[in-house]
C-alpha cells in the first residue's frame, strides 16, 4: 500500500490520505491479524483439551496454484502438524476482531477441532 502511493501519502491532502487508508484498512488489519495468530502458536497453552503439543514457530505456506495456509507449524516433540486459517472479520460490535473457521490439529488418524 505504501510504495505505490508514496506521492499521495507525502503530498496529498489529509482527506486524500484518509480515503486511501480507508480503502486499504481491512487488508492491513487482516495481514496484521494473520501475523499475530502465527506469533501466538508457540505460546498456545500446553496440555489443554487433548492438545499436549508444544509448537514450533508458525509460517504461511503456499505452493504454485495450491491453496494458501495462514498458519502452518510442526510439533516440537511429536510428529504433529498444525494447519489453520486466520480471518479478521471487521463487522463486529465494538470493533473487536473475532476468529472464524477454528484452527484444526491434524494427525495421521484424527482431526481435533479447536473451539
Amino acid at each position: 500500500m505504501v510504495a505505490p502511493n508514496r506521492a499521495v501519502l507525502v503530498a496529498g491532502a489529509r482527506e486524500t490520505r484518509r480515503a486511501l487508508l480507508d480503502r486499504h484498512w481491512d487488508g492491513l488489519v487482516g495481514q496484521a491479524w494473520e501475523d499475530l495468530c502465527r506469533r501466538a502458536v508457540p505460546r498456545l497453552p500446553f496440555g489443554v483439551r487433548k492438545m499436549s503439543v508444544r509448537w514450533n514457530t508458525a509460517q504461511r505456506y503456499w505452493q504454485g496454484n495450491e491453496p494458501e495456509w495462514d498458519i502452518v507449524a510442526d510439533g516440537v516433540e511429536a510428529s504433529w502438524a498444525l494447519v489453520g486459517e486466520a480471518r479478521f472479520v471487521p463487522e463486529v460490535a465494538g470493533g473487536v476482531p473475532r476468529v472464524i473457521d477454528g484452527v484444526r490439529i491434524i494427525t495421521a488418524r484424527e482431526v481435533i477441532a479447536a473451539a
